[in-house]
């Protein structure tokens, strides 16, 4: 069922990629904000024959002919858009990791927390060779390595 729903969607895609924006995390803090996520989409758009699928379904407003969004109502429709994708892009842990358990390209975007006891940028690493971790200074909120460069080196 997932599947099919995600393989409804994708044929619309004639690019040659396909990546997965997941903006949004379990705390607002290390999610997009709405002109980021703009901001992203049209780097993207600009530099590589994609499509990008956004998974959020708030926000229509940024859909066009070559960026999809989508409102998925389980974990396994968003896995399933991973499966088929060619690379992911998130904050997101648990799409991080679903990106890690299909070996996809990703971006993880992580809170630098190198400096703490707790190491949760090492514990919940994408565990995967085809992922890069950027860091976001926790101290001046400012991202380690500017991800402008990110989306259009992975391919």
């Amino acid at each position: 069922m997932e599947e099919r729903k995600v393989l409804k969607l994708i044929e619309k895609c004639n690019a040659e990629h396909r990546v997965v924006l997941n903006p949004f995390a379990a705390s607002r803090h290390r999610s997009f904000s709405y002109c980021r996520l703009k901001e992203l989409i049209d780097i993207i758009e600009d530099e590589i024959d994609c499509c990008v699928f956004v998974n959020e379904g708030k926000i229509k407003f940024l859909e066009n002919d070559i960026t999809f969004v989508s409102c998925f109502e389980s974990v396994l429709e968003s896995a399933a858009l991973i499966k088929y994708a060619n690379a992911a892009i998130t904050p997101d842990t648990s799409i991080v990791h679903i990106s890690s358990a299909f070996r996809k390209k990703t971006v993880a975007l992580y809170w630098d927390y190198s400096n703490t006891y707790e190491k949760i940028n090492i514990i919940w690493a994408p565990n995967n060779s085809n992922a890069v971790q950027l860091f976001v200074d926790t101290k001046n909120d400012s991202l380690e390595i500017d991800i402008k460069i990110y989306p259009v080196s992975i391919f």
